[in-house]
């Protein structure tokens, strides 16, 4: 059985965190391809002006 101090991002090399970086970097720019709507920024934001009691 591993201990948990192996899998601690403290740990890793600075080499190790920069793939895994680098991956989820490339699996989140490949997804925004793919679901471009997952990302768009809410264009109608509620404000307390317009907010009815």
């Amino acid at each position: 059985m591993a201990s948990t101090d192996e899998t601690r991002m403290s740990n890793w090399t600075s080499e190790e965190r920069g793939r895994l970086v680098s991956a989820f970097e490339w699996l989140l720019k490949e997804d925004k391809k793919q679901n471009p709507e997952k990302y768009l920024k809410s264009q109608a934001l509620p404000t307390d002006e317009k907010r009815v009691e």
